[in-house]
């Protein structure tokens, strides 16, 4: 594993500038894509705009352990044809590990309100609450789906909770019914890139350039 120094120079891709340019290491806070801000993580600043381009594959552990330490666990009971639909829903918008697509498709939805939007609040609480009537929120669950969540994630499920008046577990299956609704309808733009963000390894970061470098 290579192991970047504070002030160590390299060169790579910007995209802010477009170009390849020079990005300096050192010490700084990264917010995730679930909202976590983690302390005193190597990363490279292009030096031209400012942008957070590389993690340092050194602060990998530090963050997997941030991660671990604040995720809140919380178990559904899906029908196992929810769970299906959920499945074709996250291949069609490219996730690789559709024994996951619950779980990615819940976390994409509430990642969607993390900038605090009031309106794109209540826009998907709307559309959650349209589907209250749908057969798929009433069918007996016979499949477990664990999820972890963090802090800030938690919180936006809560905030749902409260605009819709669904219990947790309605709330998870009115999410995956919405979703299939939106990828039936080919308007999941935001859909898919929150999934592609959530289908990769290691955890991203929430910043326009995503990019992790080994030795």
């Amino acid at each position: 594993m290579k192991v970047y120094l504070e002030g160590e120079v390299i060169r790579t891709l910007c995209e802010s500038c477009e170009s390849r340019q020079e990005a300096t290491f050192r010490y700084d806070a990264v917010k995730m894509d679930d909202g976590l801000v983690i302390d005193g993580v190597m990363q490279a600043f292009c030096n031209k705009c400012g942008s957070s381009l590389v993690l340092a594959p050194q602060s990998t552990p530090r963050i997997r352990q941030a991660r671990t330490k604040v995720v809140q666990k919380t178990s559904f009971r899906l029908p196992r044809i929810l769970a299906d639909v959920a499945s074709c829903v996250a291949a069609k918008a490219g996730a690789r590990y559709i024994d996951r697509a619950p779980e990615f498709l819940y976390k994409a939805s509430l990642s969607s309100l993390l900038d605090d939007d009031q309106q794109q609040m209540e826009k998907l609480s709307k559309k959650l609450i349209a589907v209250k009537s749908d057969e798929f929120l009433k069918l007996p669950g016979n499949h477990k789906i664990t999820v972890s969540l963090s802090p800030a994630l938690y919180e936006k499920a809560r905030q749902l909770q409260e605009a819709t008046q669904y219990t947790q577990s309605e709330l998870f299956r009115a999410i995956l019914v919405a979703a299939g609704a939106e990828s039936e309808l080919d308007s999941a733009k935001n859909l898919k890139r929150s999934i592609a963000l959530l289908d990769s390894a290691p955890p991203r970061r929430s910043s326009r350039s995503k990019k992790s470098i080994g030795g």
